[in-house]
């Protein structure tokens, strides 16, 4: 597989992402389902502390990518869910410039 990242711009380097990428020549894809701050056993953890919530999730979709040979330099694309978008945004920036 190859995969080119398409940037016009260079805002989005201090955040780790990307506009596009364009992937050619796959031989393989992962389709993940959704991903949460739950413990091996499946219960949830981290309750009020989101960025502690994001670093789960970041944690488990590891995990799942591993699992088959992946690493989340792999994802092409990640979607977000959250009930609280400010905390959200707020938590994400810390954890995705850490």
């Amino acid at each position: 597989m190859e995969r080119r990242v398409i940037n016009p711009w260079s805002w989005q380097d201090q955040f780790n992402f990307v506009q596009a990428n364009e992937v050619s020549d796959a031989q393989r894809m992962l389709i993940c389902a959704g991903q949460t701050a739950i413990d091996d056993e499946g219960n949830p953890v981290h309750p009020g502390d989101m960025r502690a919530q994001i670093n789960q999730t970041l944690t488990n979709i590891k995990t799942v990518l591993a699992n088959d040979g992946f690493r989340l330099s792999d994802v092409v694309r990640l979607n977000y869910y959250t009930t609280n978008e400010e905390g959200f945004f707020e938590a994400f920036w810390v954890a995705m410039t850490r």
